[in-house]
């Protein structure tokens, strides 16, 4: 999981936040089981210490800015868009760990679903 966690910040800053799904996708490969919630976490836990960083270091920008962006899209309260951002990152962490999980059973023949 820590691994995941530590892949997803490194490749979140050096290449983009698109990019993270290729680190849900390497959680759920490493994972023996529940590669989606690997994923999930793991990536979750990425955006969720950016955006922590993000109010640590400038909190009334990131707040009038969180504020700006909710009432762009439907006067949501930035609490909400906070949240959005960190589900965003969930989810891409969980279709990455799926993703990573089946490529596992793929490579290694480990099919056990199917043979039982």
């Amino acid at each position: 999981m820590l691994a995941t966690i530590l892949l997803a910040l490194a490749v979140h800053l050096a290449l983009g936040w698109a990019w993270t799904l290729a680190a849900g996708i390497a959680g759920g490969a490493w994972a023996r089981q529940r590669g989606w919630l690997v994923g999930l976490v793991g990536v979750a836990a990425a955006w969720a210490a950016l955006v922590a960083y993000n109010f640590a270091i400038a909190p009334d920008a990131t707040v009038r800015m969180a504020r700006t962006v909710g009432g762009l899209i439907g006067n949501l309260p930035g609490v909400a868009v906070v949240g959005a951002t960190v589900l965003i990152g969930a989810v891409l962490g969980a279709l990455g760990g799926v993703l990573g999980q089946q490529a596992r059973r793929l490579w290694t023949a480990d099919r056990g679903f199917f043979e039982k």
